[in-house]
């Protein structure tokens, strides 16, 4: 005796039927007719077909019933249709990769080499710009960044070189 199937799995088919077919009741009850023994058949073999695989899985069982090679299950494939927006999306993509070179691994490579040795390193030190005279106009904040960059950089250009 199979496992029936669940009480509302009709209810769900019949909710995904598109009303805007504009099928008549007589064509909607024959096209229900038909998904409702199509749901039943699907549902019946998957069972056995479940039931079957767990009874191989045993290798005694296999010996006993002899059968030494069962064949291999294959993946569904699944077909999209094409989307709207799929030459947008290329474009872009394309363009990412020629122009950020985030995915290049030359930069892949030079941005864990720089975090590996220079973490530590920071352009615009927070405690220092606090110990400055707040609020800074636009020119002296300028003015802050670009010296403490400046220092940062010599700091850098000193490491690499010893």
């Amino acid at each position: 005796m199979l496992a029936v199937p669940p009480s509302d799995q009709m209810k769900n088919v019949e909710r995904r039927i598109c009303v805007a077919l504009g099928m008549g009741a007589k064509h909607k009850k024959k096209l229900l007719e038909e998904l409702n023994t199509e749901v039943e058949n699907n549902y019946r073999f998957s069972l056995q077909q479940a039931i079957v695989d767990y009874i191989l899985k045993d290798p005694h069982e296999r010996v006993r019933l002899k059968v030494y090679a069962s064949p291999r299950t294959f993946p569904l494939r699944l077909v999209r249709a094409p989307v709207p927006w799929r030459d947008a999306f290329s474009n872009a993509k394309q363009c990412l990769s020629q122009h950020l070179f985030i995915t290049n691994p030359v930069m892949q490579r030079l941005h864990n080499l720089y975090q590996d040795r220079y973490a530590d390193v920071r352009f615009v030190s927070y405690r220092q710009m606090r110990e400055e005279a707040l609020p800074l106009s636009p020119s002296d904040f300028e003015q802050v960044v670009r010296r403490q960059c400046k220092c940062v950089r010599e700091v850098l250009v000193n490491r690499v070189r010893n």
